[in-house]
Order: structure tokens, then C-alpha cells, then sequence
């Protein structure tokens, strides 16, 4: 359904934030990855993408990444 919203609203972020985080959970979690990072690139203060940037660098045991963005999102 994510993907049906946003092929129909593009710029849609906080949808595309859901995209990811859903590819992040599957066998395609460097796309999510990806994805959230285009968002924070299009925009440097979307919270939900700061936010699972942030987590995804800590369950990854990248501390200094997760500081940055999870400071980012304060």
C-alpha cells in the first residue's frame, strides 16, 4: 500500500520513510537504507528518518553515526 501512496505522491516523505523502514526489515535493508538517506538529504530535519537512522547505527555498532544523527534530530 506504501508503494501504491507513493507512486502517487512522490515527494510524500513521511511515506517513503515507511518504505524504507520497511526494506530495512527484509533481505533489502541497504535500500532502506538508502532511501533514508535520500530523505535527509531532501530534508535535514525529517524526525522519522533522523530517528531510524540513528537506531539502525546504533544496532549496528556505528556509535559515532547514531550520535550525529540522533543529535541532529534534537
Amino acid at each position: 500500500w506504501y508503494t501504491k501512496i507513493l507512486d502517487k505522491e512522490p515527494g510524500n516523505l513521511d511515506i517513503k520513510t515507511k518504505v524504507a523502514t520497511t526494506y530495512v526489515g527484509s533481505n533489502e535493508a541497504m535500500k532502506g537504507i538508502s532511501m533514508l538517506r535520500e530523505i535527509v538529504d531532501e530534508n535535514r530535519r525529517h524526525e522519522a528518518a533522523l530517528y531510524n537512522l540513528g537506531i539502525y547505527s546504533i544496532q549496528s555498532g556505528q556509535y559515532q553515526k547514531a550520535v550525529k544523527r540522533l543529535e541532529d534530530l534534537l
